[in-house]
């Protein structure tokens, strides 16, 4: 049986009035009988046709036959694609679905050779400016569909970026402040050095102060605990040794 085309047209007011007049059995039959000639490309012998309707005896199938046999026409099966499969000189098909299936089939053949090719060459051909693009042969590459998003992203990324980095006097001023011991040109240093992200998915920082929370927690940690007014005198006394070593410059 060759494989068909998935579907086949419908022309629901032809179907209604091509059809009135059956009884419901023969209704059923008959598209029955016509999603087998869409897939097979003909009607099988009557034996066969009984079991597809689901017919018992040879008086029923008569019955309904004489409903519908004037929807089916004889043609000559070397009139039918893939007639090579057919052992009949001649075969019953329904004409107009016999047309049809006859234009789409070799269409449909066509595409899945076509694309069973390209699967197995990777899918989908790339254009020739992807491919130089790819192999670095164009200066200004053309950006592909959708890479603008992409690139208002990045844009927007960068600016969060530029948005939560301090400088060091900020840094500082927020430390003595908090009166805690953290190095602010150190502190800077080392986020510009990571591009401004923390956490193992490098996301980018938020809220740079709870940074520098952060950082006293560890400070802390490691000196000992240290009171708030001996933190804030020691950094009023480097905040002023940095004044006096920058007016002798």
């Amino acid at each position: 049986m060759a494989k068909s085309p998935p579907s086949f047209d419908f022309y629901p007011t032809n179907w209604i009035e091509g059809t009135d007049l059956l009884s419901d059995f023969a209704y059923r039959v008959y598209m029955r009988l016509l999603c087998y000639q869409w897939s097979a490309g003909y009607l099988p012998p009557t034996p066969q046709m009984m079991n597809l309707s689901r017919v018992r005896t040879i008086e029923e199938w008569n019955s309904v036959w004489s409903e519908i046999s004037c929807k089916f026409i004889l043609v000559e099966s070397a009139n039918v694609c893939d007639y090579a499969d057919v052992d009949e000189a001649r075969v019953l098909v329904n004409e107009r679905l016999h047309n049809q299936r006859n234009e789409q089939l070799p269409k449909y053949q066509k595409a899945v050779r076509q694309a069973r090719i390209n699967g197995k060459k990777g899918g989908r051909p790339r254009n020739k400016t992807q491919i130089e693009t790819k192999l670095g042969f164009v200066e200004n590459p053309v950006p592909e569909e959708g890479s603008g998003k992409r690139e208002v992203g990045s844009k927007n990324l960068e600016k969060r970026k530029q948005e939560s980095r301090p400088t060091v006097e900020e840094v500082e001023a927020y430390c003595q402040s908090r009166g805690n011991s953290v190095d602010s040109a150190q502190f800077v240093a080392w986020y510009d050095s990571n591009g401004w992200v923390v956490g193992k998915a490098r996301t980018p920082m938020k809220d740079w102060k709870a940074a520098v929370r952060t950082w006293e927690g560890r400070e802390a940690a490691k000196t000992g605990p240290v009171t708030f007014q001996q933190q804030k005198t020691k950094n009023t006394a480097e905040a002023l040794n940095r004044f006096m070593a920058a007016d002798n410059e």
